[in-house]
């Protein structure tokens, strides 16, 4: 075999979740409050609305290494629409976003090797029919990881293995992602199934040193983190 699966443990399902698989795990988990700004003018026909949050997680190698993650949040949405008077005098909601996005930026230090590796996923927002502003899963995921020499490709896998169709992407968008696969060049070397939650799990190639393996570990951990974010907001 190229690779072992590893079945992800959720322990304290929640706001506080933390993750477990192998021989990897997070010993601590930390949320900061969510900062929100709404700048809408009285009489103009576009609002902007600005959020930011911090995390932070310690995850160890069982008896062998660290990595320390602090993620930094941020949604920047640009709403077109009528302007106040209208909206209230006449309940009118028919706004658009112009521009939104939410930018996940995870910096994972690695203590042995002094190195850092920073993960950034993007991702489009939109507004529901009741106004709330939301992920847009038919717009594609983009993640990267890299240390600034090299550079792991992390494409969103939005169907079920052997080619089946995901009734989810009906349900919730067309590029709903349900994993990732991690890329170095054009070979495939890992993969991470996010749902459901129950069958979570996460595979890196034999062929990757320790620390490679540990890494990707670390970064998986951050989108299981960041899935369980989107999966929350849903049900709000």
């Amino acid at each position: 075999t190229h690779s072992v699966k590893m079945k992800i443990k959720i322990k304290d399902l929640g706001k506080m979740a933390k993750f477990e698989f192998g021989p990897y795990k997070q010993i601590s988990v930390e949320k900061g409050w969510e900062n929100i700004s709404l700048k809408e003018p009285f009489f103009g026909s576009s609002s902007e609305f600005k959020s930011s949050q911090k995390q932070h997680f310690v995850f160890i190698e069982t008896g062998a290494d660290t990595i320390i993650a602090n993620i930094d949040i941020k949604t920047f949405v640009k709403i077109e629409s009528n302007n106040f008077i209208f909206r209230e005098l006449f309940e009118m909601d028919n706004s658009w976003v112009e521009k939104g996005f939410t930018l996940y930026n995870a910096n994972l230090f690695y203590k042995k090797t002094n190195t850092t590796w920073n993960l950034y996923a993007v991702n489009q927002e939109k507004v529901d029919n009741e106004g709330e502003i939301e992920r847009d899963y038919n717009a594609k995921d983009n993640v990267t990881l890299s240390n600034g020499k090299m550079i792991i490709r992390i494409k969103p896998i939005t169907k079920y293995e052997k080619g089946k169709s995901f009734i989810n992407s009906v349900i919730f968008g067309l590029n709903f992602p349900i994993g990732y696969e991690f890329f170095k060049g054009d070979k495939s070397v890992a993969a991470l199934r996010l749902y459901p939650l129950k069958h979570m799990y996460f595979m890196a190639h034999n062929d990757l040193d320790n620390e490679m393996k540990f890494i990707l570990a670390a970064s998986a951990t951050t989108l299981c983190s960041r899935f369980l974010k989107y999966i929350d907001e849903m049900d709000d």
